[in-house]
């Protein structure tokens, strides 16, 4: 790739990020009232998608060995009883990442 190809390859990507970032913004202004079908997916979309990411990482550690499984589940515990107690999505998502990588590499 050369410089040019590069930088084409830099300014393209950029703009398309920025596009995807003030597109909503531009189609739903803050002073008209947003479409029905919006507000609903706006309530069923994140935990829909949380769910799908939690099928996800799952999928391929019942493949792997006892401890694995373990690591896992403890993670995902830790991040959904601190959220639970404490409704803080940034510390569990810390927690249960620092316990699974806790257990990968001193437990198991």
């Amino acid at each position: 790739m050369t410089n040019l190809q590069a930088v084409i390859t830099i300014v393209i990507i950029s703009l398309a990020t920025l596009l995807t970032r003030f597109l909503p913004f531009i189609i739903f202004p803050s002073d008209r009232e947003r479409p029905q079908v919006i507000r609903y997916l706006g309530r069923v979309l994140p935990g829909a998608l949380l769910a799908f990411l939690v099928v996800y990482s799952f999928k391929g550690v019942f493949d792997y060995d006892r401890a694995e499984l373990m690591a896992s589940l403890v993670g995902t515990l830790l991040t959904v009883g601190s959220y639970i107690y404490k409704r803080q999505m940034m510390l569990s998502i810390v927690l249960g990442t620092a316990g699974y990588m806790l257990m990968i590499q001193f437990v198991f």
